[in-house]
């Protein structure tokens, strides 16, 4: 894809993913692209505001001044964060598939109370719950190459501690609050066909920080740039040209 856009492309990954899932989609940018992984929290004794503290701060290393930053899923909580914290580094964020919080409530849309709850029952099984979550993330589509697709870029199990603590943080985070002072561009781009987070909750996001752009792709689920490149690339093509 060319493009005229010289800012840095960041590309942080969702839960249980490494950042190379991205690489294909990457690829197709004349801008500097720069993929990040989520780093490891299975040595620290961190509570839920330091744990989101100290991975800003890693990422303040990395991420260079007026960077594009794509997050996928999870780490979308922690672009919010990162923009809200230091806006130099941020020029726009696009959030594929991700909220400020993920999980619903009476007032807000998200992965159901139940679905949670089938997370907490499965993470301390780690082969269950992968196997679970790449399902959810291939859906609608059953075709056994997406899954073993996926499978190619999920983290190794030996990395579990780090994956459980990061799926407390996407079930407990609530950021709505530092969502609604972000001042720079948003752009939100959901699956129509998403069952980890409804394309629903489109609406509520624009009410809660109007600068936000919503753009949802027809038949996708949780993982649009794979399953549905083309009109991925696109989308994003028409946000940062």
């Amino acid at each position: 894809m060319s493009d005229r856009n010289n800012s840095t492309l960041v590309f942080l990954p969702g839960w249980g993913f490494k950042t190379h899932i991205w690489q294909d989609f990457a690829r197709k940018f004349a801008s500097p692209v720069k993929m990040i992984d989520l780093p490891d929290l299975s040595q620290q004794s961190l509570s839920f505001s330091e744990s989101l503290g100290h991975i800003t701060s890693i990422f303040k290393t990395q991420v260079p001044p007026g960077s594009i930053i794509i997050a996928w899923s999870l780490s979308g909580l922690f672009a919010i964060y990162l923009c809200h914290q230091y806006p130099l580094l941020c020029k726009q964020i696009i959030l594929v598939a991700s909220t400020p919080k993920f999980v619903a409530d009476q007032n807000w849309q998200g992965i159901s109370q139940s679905a949670a709850r089938a997370f907490y029952r499965k993470r301390n099984h780690p082969p269950d719950l992968m196997v679970h979550f790449i399902k959810l993330v291939q859906h609608p589509n059953k075709q056994n190459q997406l899954f073993q697709d996926l499978q190619k870029y999920a983290m190794s199990l030996l990395h579990f501690p780090n994956l459980q603590i990061y799926l407390n943080l996407l079930l407990e985070l609530d950021l709505r609050k530092v969502y609604q002072q972000l001042f720079v561009p948003i752009h939100i781009i959901l699956g129509q066909e998403d069952i980890i987070l409804p394309h629903q909750i489109a609406t509520q996001l624009f009410l809660l920080n109007p600068r936000t752009q919503v753009s949802i792709i027809p038949g996708a689920g949780h993982a649009p740039f794979i399953t549905h490149t083309l009109l991925f690339s696109e989308t994003i093509k028409e946000i940062v040209l």
